[in-house]
């Protein structure tokens, strides 16, 4: 805990439903500069998924249900119509995952500091993490940007991804002393 309190230089990477918030931290200070949004998220990568599925006579109305289709368990006889509707949002995750290495990129090029962590979190980094190539892709972007050299690409874990932004804000607050 002691070496992550020492960190000068980070990248916070949330992705959410709708956005994906890239903050950049130089010298332990948030780099407005060097940070950004992208308006889309996990919900466009669904939502993506919803028109393909529609094209095929497989209906799914919103995010949120296609959502909660794939999450749960289904009979026997419909594993592998759930195993075709995995796939074809499956397949719209790497497309998704390579727009935001491209827009770490561009925050790392833009903040003029080598990150010594990145971390991970929002409720779309959970299926992200599982179901793409996203971490692999992000410690291969990093590295360039490190001479090489590996850096910690830190996950946080499904129970405390969603509610990072929450507690962050409850921090800054006390801090404040409100």
């Amino acid at each position: 805990m002691h070496d992550i309190k020492a960190v000068q230089n980070a990248l916070g990477i949330d992705i959410g439903g709708k956005t994906v918030d890239i903050a950049s931290v130089v010298n332990g200070q948030v780099n407005t500069v060097a940070s950004s949004s992208m308006w889309r998220g996990y919900a466009t990568v669904l939502q993506n998924a919803i028109e393909i599925l529609q094209s095929q006579q497989m209906n799914f109305d919103n995010p949120v249900q296609l959502s909660d289709y794939l999450s749960r368990q289904v009979s026997p006889f419909a594993q592998g119509h759930q195993e075709r509707v995995r796939k074809i949002v499956y397949e719209q995750l790497e497309p998704f995952a390579d727009q935001i290495v491209e827009e770490v990129s561009k925050d790392l090029r833009q903040a003029g500091a080598r990150p010594e962590l990145v971390f991970v979190y929002g409720g779309g980094s959970i299926p992200m993490g599982l179901q793409s190539n996203l971490r692999a892709k992000l410690v291969e972007k990093i590295r360039h940007f490190n001479g090489g050299d590996d850096i910690p690409v830190i996950w946080i874990d499904q129970e405390f991804a969603q509610g990072m932004n929450l507690r962050g804000l409850e921090l800054v607050l006390k801090s404040m002393g409100n």
